[in-house]
């Protein structure tokens, strides 16, 4: 049987979303050669054609186990727009509880669609099967490039929303220090880190993701501590019908991340450990939104801002509380560990892309003098666009819910379940047409609201 090797794309970053490792050479007696479409190799060699050495399967020895997996799932989806979610409450009322419970669903209904996907793709022969796999195969060529232009645009607010959030917050905190200049620190700090390689990378991305947890918790507690915070009670229980929408792209902003599945799918050893991970990322992302979000709303009422660590400092009429400046700062370091911990892994598929089109050959590892030259630009758009959208933060999240999100989350997923696992019993082709629609409803509802 012939060897089995793989290619390394460039422009892949390590959250899967263009192919990491495909099949170079095919066994002569592979018992379905149909399965793997005749354009495959070509399109993969566009994209790259340069060899890396041979990545082994996953082993049971090397996998993830369903709990790693599981912090895995709960370090993307546990990302900076949970601090809008009681905006969405303060919209809403209480009702946004149901929301929650449909949002985390459904992005759990259709991950599942992405795992068999993956898994079909692996047993044909993707040694790391990706989003991009997955589209050559639904669609071919020009399937996979809208894919991972889509994706790629997902990343992108997800960097913008990272350096926004950072710079308002401590632009409160410092008001002597202007937002704008805020930015560019921030950016500079990115492109500083950007040098790291993955590994050292990765040390950091596991304190950052223990800060969004201990700002949650500063949030409740200061609202607490608010002597007329019972007032705030008297905010409505279920608002009106037409900020549901809104609300509901708030809600998915944050917990659709359907781009990065495909790196907890390859981490694991299989498709149930993947399920069980992915399922239980959501449950966490669920009890954090309506502990953080009712709660808040309860707290702060209508006084609750966009982002809610706004409020940390602050009394119910907004003005500042003396003596609150340890609190608001402390609160404001955890931000900061966080969402500056999150930056370099968002750009870095910017600029692995980057990096294709120039045709500059990277190290392995991702870190070194090459990335931080090529994350420079990039880092000047992500910065540029933080400036100009810095009072569109909600606008941002619900024109990436309403198209993006659920390109990725809905529509993509039902694709590609539909043309490579070709459901052949009728409740498998329901759940197909159910994510689709989802999508469909999704899509004009948010984009009817946001127009209105």
């Amino acid at each position: 049987m012939a060897t089995v090797h793989a290619e390394e794309v460039a422009g892949v970053s390590n959250l899967g979303i263009v192919p990491t490792n495909v099949i170079k050479a095919w066994p002569e007696e592979a018992s379905q050669p149909a399965a793997i479409p005749a354009e495959l190799p070509a399109v993969l060699a566009e994209l790259d054609p340069a060899n890396a050495p041979e990545v082994p399967l996953p082993t049971k020895t090397s996998a993830l186990s369903v709990p790693e997996a599981t912090f895995l799932a709960c370090n993307f989806v546990l990302n900076f727009g949970l601090f809008s979610v009681p905006y969405a409450f303060t919209q809403s009322g209480y009702c946004t509880v149901g929301l929650v419970f449909v949002a985390g669903y459904l992005c759990y209904f259709t991950a599942r669609f992405l795992g068999e996907v993956f898994e079909e793709l692996r047993n044909s022969g993707v040694v790391q099967p990706c989003f991009a796999d997955a589209a050559i195969m639904a669609g071919g060529k020009n399937l996979v490039w809208v894919v991972h232009i889509t994706s790629l645009m997902e990343l992108w607010t997800y960097a913008i929303g990272n350096v926004i959030v950072l710079g308002r917050t401590m632009n409160d905190l410092l008001p002597s220090c202007s937002y704008g200049q805020l930015v560019i620190i921030s950016c500079t700090l990115t492109l500083a880190l950007s040098g790291l390689p993955d590994r050292a990378y990765a040390y950091i991305s596991f304190f950052a993701a223990t800060g969004i947890i201990g700002s949650c918790a500063i949030v409740l507690a200061w609202g607490f501590e608010l002597p007329d915070h019972w007032a705030a009670s008297t905010s409505p229980v279920v608002g009106p019908a037409n900020t549901w929408a809104p609300s509901m792209g708030i809600l998915l902003f944050g917990a659709a991340c359907h781009p990065v599945l495909p790196l907890i799918f390859n981490g694991t050893k299989s498709r149930r450990d993947f399920e069980k991970a992915a399922r239980n990322g959501w449950i966490f992302w669920a009890i954090a939104s309506i502990v953080l979000g009712a709660g808040a709303h309860y707290l702060y009422g209508s006084s609750a801002q966009k982002i809610i660590t706004q409020n940390i400092g602050k009394d119910l009429d907004l003005d500042i509380v003396p003596n609150s400046t340890v609190v608001s700062a402390f609160s404001a370091a955890l931000l900061v560990l966080r969402l500056q911990g999150g930056n370099v892994p968002v750009t870095r598929p910017m600029v692995l892309s980057l990096a294709r089109i120039f045709n500059i050959e990277l190290p392995p590892t991702h870190g070194g003098p090459k990335v931080m030259a090529l994350s420079a630009p990039v880092l000047a758009i992500v910065g540029i666009s933080a400036w100009l959208l810095k009072d569109h933060m909600t606008e941002v999240e619900h024109a990436a819910a309403s198209l993006l999100m659920c390109t990725n989350a809905f529509f993509f997923p039902a694709i590609a379940y539909w043309r490579i696992c070709r459901p052949a019993f009728l409740w498998d082709k329901v759940k197909v047409f159910i994510a689709a629609l989802s999508g469909f409803s999704m899509i004009s509802t948010m984009s009817a609201s946001y127009i209105a």
